[in-house]
């Protein structure tokens, strides 16, 4: 198998391919029980909250998530670009100091954020939220932590360590949330809301906990002296988080607008905004392969640039997306043949999103066809280009959210949303080689690189 897609070929460094084995095979296990555990504890919600509670659910905690990316100020993305570097040239009195400046940065920004949006909320219905305003006060609770979550897991990925990165977010977070639902299951009693909410709050403190072990033991292991602070270093820093800010809040806008516009739309019908919450959950599970390839590449990408090591850049991508495409395929055509009955899985209204699953599992293929492209551009310093691009794929989606959701419902805020996907693709396709010399897409299918 590795020596027909050609991952065994003389073309990677064996340093290199081991890491990528190993660390693939850590990140696929951990996102594959992240994912089996979301699953398992998104359909206990519907089991036990039914279609509305699990639609209101659904309101409050994608916006946390969305929270989540102006309030990290982009200073994940900087520590799995810059700690590669510095870590790996021995100067971890420099990395100590980044991840001291990582965590004030995203303190302070989550501080500002949590205030500002509970405030717009609870006296100004933003967003038409006024209704969710006591789920909220509960929800915000868990973006503090959720904030510490990523930049710890970013700190392990930045050194290289994919199992320490992933194993909090992945799987002690999800377990621990299931065991949480079962209890409450199992205890009998009414299950509303603002318990369901408030479970899944409660559900962080033990990831957060053994990070914050996990980090001191790390931590403690860094020269203590480190560089006095540089004020134009510094500088550098913010705006180069500031760019990566701007590029995730455009992703993970990209990844919720559909969900968001849908909150809108049918703020009187939240069950539909949870159909279309399943469908989007299973096509997610289609990203599994691209998620692993996303979370090893990235340090990998940021090593290597450090090291002028274009070739090695080439060979690397032009493989893992070969192996990402072959996997990506035929994953897609088993999803859409069990799609029904795994939809039925929540219940039997559940089924009516299974259209607007088929739309987003076939858009999920272009990112399989030009692999981490997006990926490459974050860790080589071209954050603004990345930014620019996917920021005309969401602005794509927008408007056909807009245009379609009120014609075709949950079938058209699917439809908006894999043309925004096909235009961002499309996009990478013709300016990646153009500013790094790395063949995107198709070039791989010939053997190259």
């Amino acid at each position: 198998m590795r020596k027909a897609f050609g991952l065994a070929s003389a073309g990677i460094a064996a340093p290199i391919r081991a890491y990528l084995a190993k660390g693939a095979l850590w990140a696929f296990v951990l996102n594959l029980a992240a994912s089996g555990l979301t699953l398992l504890g998104s359909m206990m919600i519907a089991w036990i909250g039914g279609k509305e509670q699990f639609g209101a659910y659904s309101i409050v905690f994608n916006w946390v998530n969305v929270l989540c990316i102006p309030a990290l100020f982009g200073m994940n993305d900087l520590l799995m670009r810059e700690l590669p570097a510095w870590h790996g040239q021995d100067d971890q009195g420099r990395a100590r100091s980044l991840v001291r400046f990582a965590f004030s940065v995203g303190g302070l920004a989550t501080f500002v954020v949590t205030a500002v949006f509970w405030s717009g909320v609870r006296w100004g219905g933003w967003f038409g939220l006024g209704p969710y305003a006591g789920l909220f006060d509960l929800a915000l609770i868990a973006l503090p932590m959720l904030v510490f979550t990523h930049l710890g897991q970013a700190v392990f990925l930045g050194t290289q360590q994919i199992a320490r990165g992933q194993a909090t977010e992945k799987l002690i977070k999800p377990a621990a949330f299931v065991l949480l639902l079962g209890g409450a299951w199992a205890w009998g009693s009414g299950v509303g809301d603002p318990l369901l909410v408030g479970l899944q709050v409660l559900s962080f403190l033990p990831g957060v906990l053994s990070l914050l072990w996990m980090l001191g033991q790390l931590y403690r292991s860094w020269p203590i002296s480190a560089p006095a602070a540089d004020p134009l270093e510094e500088r550098r820093l913010l705006a180069t988080g500031f760019y990566f800010l701007l590029a995730a809040t455009v992703q993970v806008l990209f990844s919720r607008v559909d969900m968001l516009f849908l909150g809108y739309f049918f703020a009187d019908s939240p069950e539909q905004v949870g159909f279309y919450s399943v469908a989007a959950r299973y096509a997610e599970l289609l990203l599994l392969p691209f998620v692993v390839l996303n979370t090893i590449s990235a340090p990998l990408y940021a090593k290597l640039h450090a090291e002028k090591n274009l070739s090695e850049m080439q060979s690397v991508y032009a493989r893992t997306t070969r192996i990402l495409f072959v996997v990506s395929l035929a994953t897609t055509a088993a999803a859409l043949l069990l799609g029904p009955v795994a939809m039925g899985w929540f219940g039997k209204d559940f089924t009516v999103g299974y259209k607007a699953f088929c739309w987003l599992a076939f858009g999920q293929l272009f990112y399989a066809f030009t692999g981490t492209g997006g990926q490459v551009l974050l860790m080589t310093g071209h954050e603004r280009l990345a930014l620019s691009l996917q920021a005309t794929g969401l602005l794509v989606a927008v408007v056909g959210h807009l245009i379609l959701i009120p014609r075709w419902g949950i079938d058209g805020a699917a439809v908006a949303a894999i043309a925004g996907y096909f235009t961002h693709c499309a996009l990478l396709f013709v300016f990646v080689p153009r500013r790094l010399g790395i063949r995107v897409g198709g070039s791989w299918l010939k053997g190259n690189g």
